[in-house]
């Protein structure tokens, strides 16, 4: 950047600040745009608090998602394999890196069969994420309160706040590629930390290349494409390592299911498009302030960085036009955004303080505080996901876990955790979908039903079927199992004696 700007009391002078010319004219009037928008945002936070504490404490799986990686974790502590081809019991495979499941398994082998250990990593993630952010802001303006500004719009903002205390590979995929940019920004040997960083993030995350990519195209764009090719070839043969070891470690189910059971959804454009289209209007302040810091981009090379970070969090968010997903896909472009906000900062308190367009601009931060709060609660449960009726629902199925070891069906993730049952399948939505687009058959399923291998099948009530349990695999399973037990929400079928 051209020239840090340092927080003012008094007179604001003339100068540049991320090309925007601040005003000129002294002024004593107060800033109350700082306090008001800390306070908003403040109280937004405590809010965020309470979801934690709750969320945290929770002693079943939040969803599925999250399901996914408890039972992976689980694998992982008990010495069992994370990755397995589909095809051969246990018939469970999970499409993430291993990061996530493998700090969640290590915490599982010290404190125990919980998931409070790994949703609090995910907090220190989320928070980490904030706070990486602040400091790249305050590098850049010299503003606390702009620093601030952005942290508090990050943790606050609608898709990271719905995954607050959640373990998700979300979390520490979105830390780890801010972290990059931040070292990214420091230039010289830093950058070969920064590259370290970006290959976790992927290694977290096989789609968090969104850093990575503006990273390097930044440094080409800048006029240095020696150096930028140099770098991503180094980022290349980080890649490589990290495969090599992968290879060893998990064999080649690793890559099956990481890279061919996880690209089977199909895209709907319209569904990606208006999701994308709501987070501009819940947005609309950081969205404008992108539109300006493009056209600056062109004159201030530094700020290409942020700038290409953003745009290409815009375009990894129109994946959430693929079925089954929508929050994953905006991480990047959130934390882009909070990055624009903390940029434009200094040009709107500079015009406060000096009575330029005040009014507009405190209309405009009255507004968008008002859509950052109905985005934050809207669709969203503020102090927790879980009411008294889900705790007696989990608590059903973690006793049907406990009572029956050996292989379980279930569309009900992370209830494995200190038992002896496996879930047949630790994303049973992904494996619909595998199902769907004709990359496994449900027929290698006919065999284990018919021959009574699973100890329990768990079929939702008053829903329609997934599709893996569809039409004559589900005929095979009354066929050869009966009812346990019931409740309002699940069937639990267990095997028919075998008779003559």
């Amino acid at each position: 950047m051209s020239m840090p700007m340092a927080e003012t009391r008094g007179p604001v002078d003339a100068r540049i600040m991320n090309g925007i010319r601040l005003p000129e004219r002294p002024s004593s009037v107060r800033d109350y745009l700082t306090p008001a928008t800390l306070l908003v945002l403040s109280l937004m936070a405590v809010a965020l608090v309470v979801r934690i504490v709750a969320n945290t404490l929770y002693p079943y799986p939040l969803d599925n998602g999250e399901g996914v990686i408890l039972g992976a974790s689980w694998h992982a502590a008990t010495g069992k394999d994370v990755y397995h081809a589909i095809d051969q019991p246990p018939y469970s495979f999970i499409i993430y890196g291993p990061i996530l499941p493998y700090l969640g398994g290590f915490s599982m082998y010290l404190f125990g069969p919980t998931a409070v250990p790994i949703r609090l990593l995910s907090v220190f993630f989320y928070f980490g994420s904030a706070f990486v952010v602040s400091l790249f802001i305050k590098r850049v303006t010299g503003m606390w309160s702009a620093s601030l500004v952005s942290g508090l719009f990050l943790i606050t903002e609608r898709h990271f706040f719905s995954r607050a205390a959640y373990a998700v590979t979300d979390l520490p995929a979105i830390f780890f590629s801010l972290l990059g940019l931040y070292l990214w920004r420091s230039a010289g040997a830093r950058r070969y930390a920064a590259i370290i960083s970006f290959a976790l993030a992927f290694f977290s995350k096989q789609s968090a290349i969104v850093s990575a990519a503006a990273a390097f195209a930044s440094l080409c764009l800048e006029g240095r494409r020696r150096k930028g090719v140099a770098l991503f070839s180094v980022y290349i043969v980080v890649l490589c390592v990290g495969f090599a070891a992968c290879w060893f470690a998990f064999g080649k189910a690793y890559f099956v299911n990481t890279f061919t059971y996880a690209s089977v959804a199909p895209f709907v454009l319209g569904q990606a498009t208006e999701r994308v289209a709501y987070a501009a209007v819940l947005y609309f302040v950081p969205f404008m302030g992108l539109t300006v810091l493009v056209a600056m981009a062109f004159r201030d090379k530094h700020l290409l960085l942020p700038v290409l970070y953003t745009i290409f969090g815009l375009v990894a968010a129109f994946g959430s036009g693929r079925e089954g997903a929508s929050r994953s896909y905006f991480f990047d472009l959130a934390a882009g955004l909070s990055i624009m906000l903390g940029l434009l900062w200094p040009a709107a308190v500079a015009c406060v303080r000096a009575r330029i367009y005040s009014s507009l601009v405190y209309a405009i931060a009255a507004l968008q505080a008002a859509l950052l709060v109905v985005g934050m609660l809207y669709g969203v449960w503020r102090f927790g996901d879980h009411t008294q009726s889900d705790i007696r629902r989990d608590a059903a199925i973690q006793a049907a876990y406990r009572e029956h070891p050996g292989m379980i069906l279930s569309y009900d993730q992370g209830f494995c955790l200190g038992t002896n049952a496996e879930n047949i399948s630790t994303d049973v939505y992904k494996l619909s979908q595998l199902v769907q687009s004709g990359v496994i058959s449900r027929d290698i399923f006919i065999a284990p039903i018919r021959n009574r291998q699973f100890s329990m099948i768990v079929l939702p009530r008053g829903s329609q079927p997934w599709l893996v349990m569809g039409g004559d695999l589900r005929r095979e399973v009354w066929k050869h199992y009966r009812i346990d037990h019931e409740n309002r929400s699940h069937t639990f079928l267990v095997p028919k004696p075998i008779g003559p």
